[in-house]
């Protein structure tokens, strides 16, 4: 006679609460990031000089939220508890770091090429340092950050459908949006915003759930 797996742990809803500050800290600084630039920050124009101090609000916000991403990280490994597949756990979580490794270097990259327009103006615009780090944090963000949260969503969702820790109907959107990310079908920065409203909507789901869930 088969054992009976294991049911799913409480979440600690001071602890959920990080998956909402996560996604509304990113989602923020993605939207000060398009806001500050009409174009591609390979592009040469005034949003370098940074007048309203948006940019380095965005990259402040950035920082912040890669913490609480962390945190979510932990909530959903005490969600799914003894049920965790090994395997499914190793892809996920090592995903989730290099999203988040990836997005503090392009936050970095984008904080150096403010100072260095800072420093030396409208000659920075002719550098090669300019379009070197330019093209590294649109890189970074929009290819391989993006795939990488990709990847952290589709092994999430197998993870959780296999456990039951997802809804069905919200396993079947996720790989729709993680499939979209992955084969790089879009990569504006609109586009960026999918994955930081999925992580708001699994963070409200495990907030609300029905259940018994610890303070």
């Amino acid at each position: 006679m088969s054992e009976a797996a294991p049911p799913l742990a409480a979440v600690p809803r001071a602890a959920a609460v990080a998956g909402v500050a996560f996604a509304l800290l990113f989602g923020a600084a993605l939207l000060l990031v398009r806001l500050s630039i009409p174009g591609s920050i390979v592009e040469r124009g005034g949003w370098l000089a940074d007048p309203a101090g948006n940019l380095r609000l965005a990259t402040d916000l950035l920082a912040w939220g890669g913490i609480a991403f962390l945190w979510f990280i932990g909530v959903v490994r005490t969600h799914i508890g003894a049920r965790e597949d090994r395997f499914l756990a190793s892809v996920y979580f090592g995903s989730g770091v290099l999203f988040l490794g990836m997005s503090f270097i392009a936050g970095a990259t984008a904080q150096a090429l403010l100072a260095a327009h800072a420093q030396y103006g409208e000659r920075f615009f002719d550098s090669g340092t300019f379009a070197f780090g330019g093209r590294l944090a649109y890189e970074l963000t929009n290819t391989y950050a993006l795939r990488m949260a990709g990847v952290f969503m589709f092994s999430l969702a197998t993870l959780c459908h296999r456990t039951g820790a997802m809804p069905r109907v919200f396993v079947w959107a996720t790989w729709t949006l993680a499939a979209l990310l992955v084969l790089g079908l879009t990569q504006t920065l609109w586009a960026a915003l999918l994955f930081p409203a999925w992580v708001l909507g699994f963070s409200l789901y495990l907030l609300l759930r029905p259940g018994p869930a610890q303070a």
